[in-house]
């Protein structure tokens, strides 16, 4: 059995969810609307958000008057979505530690559920999908949100930043991430097929990213964003300030500047409806 990396590991999202709520749940939440939207979200919906990380989609749905159970493996992470469930006033959705691919959750007792940026790097996608089907009762809806890999540039700007940083360096193909066999449309839509969910699409949905600080949004990567600590961890302090330098320009140039019109970075959005139970 391959070893889970360090993107799949509780440990690693835990250490830090404070910092990834800070930095990155901000740009997750922009595609939860359209998501919501789509599973047809709303007052009285029974929602559970499996990978819910620090709770972002989770907060927007109760703010729609569901009844959202928010799950995670990572406790840190499910400390910060209970924190602001709570400071929200949502008293009736709760935030749990539950690992996505055995949840302990009956048979058909959710309307619907959604995993943002989340179940993508499941070790075992396919389980995680089939626990999703088990729990929505029959007539829900299944959301899946992933990043797509020709549309989400954020490899290719931090491998543009090293490369002028470390030109000494023999370039090589960065690895394919752990989530690329969802990371396109056709392979969305399969794993949802799969999965033996019914009236499967994939849509994308673009979104301008803005960099307030590029700078430190590349220098903190490390605290919040387990995939990128072991390539910080082979890098000198001077090697990583400039490689920052160098974050800064290729951004602005994207149109990242804070008063630029934004890097788009494009999500799938798979949604699927469960059938009846055999």
């Amino acid at each position: 059995m391959a070893e889970n990396g360090p993107d799949q590991v509780p440990e690693a999202w835990s250490d830090g969810a404070d910092g990834y709520d800070a930095n990155f749940a901000g740009y997750t939440a922009m595609y939860s609307d359209e998501m919501l939207d789509r599973l047809m979200v709303g007052a009285g919906t029974t929602l559970l958000d499996v990978a819910a990380g620090t709770g972002a989609t989770s907060v927007r749905a109760a703010e729609r008057g569901a009844r959202v159970t928010a799950t995670d493996f990572a406790p840190g992470m499910v400390e910060v979505a209970a924190r602001r469930l709570r400071e929200g006033g949502h008293d009736t959705s709760v935030a749990m530690v539950m690992d996505g691919q055995d949840l302990d959750l009956p048979d058909d007792s959710v309307d619907a559920a959604v995993s943002m940026f989340g179940l993508m790097f499941f070790p075992d996608v396919d389980a995680g999908l089939a626990e999703l089907r088990r729990v929505v009762r029959p007539g829900g809806r299944v959301g899946i949100a992933t990043w797509d890999l020709e549309g989400f540039p954020m490899h290719r700007l931090i491998g543009a930043a090293l490369a002028r940083a470390l030109p000494e360096r023999v370039p090589t193909p960065p690895p394919l991430p752990t989530w690329a066999r969802v990371g396109t449309a056709d392979g969305l839509r399969s794993a949802l097929d799969g999965a033996g969910l019914d009236d499967v699409a994939v849509t994308g949905a673009t979104r301008p990213w803005h960099f307030r600080d590029p700078d430190r949004y590349f220098r903190d990567m490390p605290s919040w964003s387990s995939p990128v600590r072991p390539l910080f961890d082979s890098l000198p302090e001077d090697r990583i300030a400039a490689a920052a330098a160098a974050f800064v320009e290729v951004v602005v140039v994207e149109g990242g500047a804070p008063d630029g019109p934004g890097i788009p970075m494009t999500a799938l959005l798979g949604t699927a409806t469960v059938g009846g139970r055999a």
